[in-house]
């Protein structure tokens, strides 16, 4: 059985108000001796959180969520960590994304495998053309926001075919900063692959 607990206490005025301080962090609990209602014997759990506060002059805010992972499909859980970085010399609109990721993942227990990862993302860019009469724009940041991400390769029988892919939702990155982006775009690669390993 899997849980998600959460529990937040919000107050919010405006979302253009910048915290005055602010605490995010991701942890990990385990015990063997766990009860519960109707259970004789003691029960073993692994518990991952992530807990955010934050307070600004109107109030404060405070989120928890624990994935508690007692039984149930659960191979291992893992953490994340990346880096994003581009640039294009030769374009006329060239972002020079850089964003750091990091988060808490389950790997579920299938044939292959299928993760589940709760990741921050952390995201700036520096809009620049390369186009005559092309302009830069100063280094911007986007607000700190979660991404919910899926990945998957599960093999279909003895065939030797797999359903393989990645699944992201992204939430609005905000429009606190200087640059012209909007706050946040959806964006997709829908594609069939077709692989021959031997």
């Amino acid at each position: 059985m899997r849980r998600i607990v959460a529990s937040a206490a919000l107050a919010f005025a405006s979302a253009a108000h910048a915290f005055e301080w602010s605490d995010n962090a991701i942890g990990w609990r385990y015990g063997t001796k766990f009860g519960e209602p109707f259970v004789a014997q003691d029960i073993k759990k692994h518990i991952a959180s992530l807990t955010h506060a934050d307070g600004w002059k109107y109030g404060g805010n405070f989120l928890n969520v624990d994935v508690l992972l007692s039984h149930g499909p659960i191979r291992d859980w893992g953490a994340t960590f990346g880096f994003d970085g581009n640039r294009k010399d030769d374009a006329g609109y060239n972002s020079r994304k850089r964003m750091l990721v990091l988060g808490p993942k389950v790997m579920l227990d299938v044939p292959g495998f299928l993760d589940v990862g709760l990741l921050v993302l952390w995201e700036s860019n520096a809009p620049c053309s390369t186009f005559p009469g092309g302009t830069c724009t100063p280094r911007y940041r986007y607000k700190t926001h979660p991404m919910l991400d899926f990945t998957w390769a599960i093999p279909l029988g003895a065939s030797g075919l797999s359903f393989e892919g990645y699944l992201d939702f992204i939430a609005s990155k905000g429009n606190d900063h200087r640059g012209p982006a909007g706050p946040g775009a959806f964006a997709r690669t829908p594609m069939i692959r077709a692989e021959f390993h031997f």
